[in-house]
């Protein structure tokens, strides 16, 4: 959530995407985008590309170290795949605090087979003849590590990073996407939300606090990404055509597929059907399309029929002895008081609207907790410190029983 947006007048608010949460969202989307795609490659790594002794005047203090030359990473990457290495990158260029020299941060993802490297080592790489090479495994927090640099010096444009740069057909982590999707059509659910999460992927709470490692580690949960822009236009289109190849019906109702999906896809089976009809989808007016649109679901079954439990109309009848019905706006139906008990105008399990002693009428158990609770609120306001009713009667001392004092007495 952005801290300062900035309002439109045709739009609405905007963020700002200068503040510090703006900045966090943009890394956490790249983040998250990232480790999806080491999901379903072959392998991945975290590469820092250092510009060294040049080699062609011989000067220790390389001359490419002055400026953000992308070429060279462009050429970096197609020796790779020109050598038989097939790669899939996300480039992020800095220059350094210290010193100010130039130097790439890449994201590699293999699709086949990794060159030769060294871990966690400065190496002479033949693919990169400019400097040193340094690898690393592509973990959460080094992909982190490498995305955060592309706002570094965002608003100094001497010192501006450089990127990010990355594959885009298809997008990074669309093949994982897929796969989520494809759960959801083979549980037969329907995607609510675009938020999306890894088990290996845990930060700690804003705030907290832990006295044991035990503590610290028990303490962090998994970070919540969200995907947006082209990525969750693909992600819900792939679910879609999966849907419709598979089940061949409309998926359950929900809001995210209405928001992105609001008309008839040409690939959900309408096209299809207008051919079949002898009619051409382009040469439609919009009316005539919508009208051929509603006849064409009607002829598809259903898979989910939702019915109301408990209808919004005032009931006409009402129960015998019973208070005129009244608004009920926790429940939204209607009741009716008979001897102190409420009565409540919902629909029994063959939908037919009947009265019932409680909003649920599938719960056997309600009606007694719900009379209860009443009794125990009836006793608060009595003054009265037991919560609950006693179950059984106190039994009242008899004339020939002998009493405590009695006893006393004798004593």
């Amino acid at each position: 959530m952005c801290i300062d947006p900035g309002k439109i007048s045709d739009v609405g608010f905007v963020a700002c995407r200068k503040c510090w949460q703006c900045k966090e969202t943009r890394i956490d989307d790249w983040v998250g985008r990232c480790v999806a795609e080491s999901k379903t490659a072959k392998a991945a790594h975290v590469v820092t590309l250092t510009y060294g002794h040049d080699l062609e005047t011989g000067d220790t203090d390389n001359i490419r170290a002055a400026v953000l030359t992308y070429s060279d990473v462009q050429k970096y990457l197609k020796l790779l795949r020109f050598n038989g290495y097939p790669v899939r990158y996300f480039v992020v260029g800095e220059y350094g605090s210290l010193k100010g020299r130039a130097h790439w941060h890449i994201c590699l993802y293999w699709q086949d087979k990794v060159p030769d490297h060294k871990l966690r080592e400065n190496f002479a790489e033949k693919h990169w003849p400019h400097g040193w090479s340094y690898w690393d495994e592509a973990s959460a927090k080094a992909v982190r590590y490498a995305c955060k640099y592309m706002l570094k010096d965002v608003d100094d444009a001497e010192k501006q990073a450089f990127g990010p740069m990355v594959s885009k057909k298809p997008p990074l982590g669309d093949q994982y996407f897929r796969q989520v999707a494809r759960q959801y059509v083979e549980q037969g659910l329907s995607p609510q939300n675009l938020y999306y999460w890894f088990a290996d992927v845990k930060r700690h709470p804003l705030g907290f606090r832990a006295k044991t490692m035990k503590q610290y580690r028990e303490g962090s949960k998994p970070v919540r990404f969200l995907m947006a822009d082209k990525t969750a236009e693909n992600f819900v289109q792939s679910f879609l055509d999966q849907w419709d190849e598979v089940h061949g019906t409309f998926p359950p109702k929900s809001k995210l597929l209405d928001a992105h999906n609001p008309k008839p896809s040409k690939d959900d089976g309408f096209d299809r059907w207008l051919l079949s009809k002898g009619y051409q989808r382009d040469e439609l007016a919009k009316e005539d399309e919508r009208k051929l649109f509603d006849e064409y679901l009607a002829t598809r079954p259903i898979l989910f029929e939702r019915k109301a439990r408990i209808p919004v109309t005032k009931p006409v009848t009402l129960p015998e002895g019973g208070t005129p019905a009244k608004w009920h706006p926790p429940s939204k139906s209607w009741f009716s008081e008979v001897g102190g008990e409420r009565l409540f105008y919902s629909t029994d399990e063959e939908g037919n609207p009947v009265w019932h002693a409680d909003r649920n009428p599938k719960n056997a158990d309600a009606a007694s907790r719900q009379s209860l609770r009443r009794r125990c609120r009836e006793n608060l306001s009595k003054g009265s410190r037991r919560l609950r009713p006693s179950r059984e009667p106190r039994q009242e001392q008899s004339e020939q029983s002998p009493s405590y004092r009695d006893l006393s007495k004798g004593l």
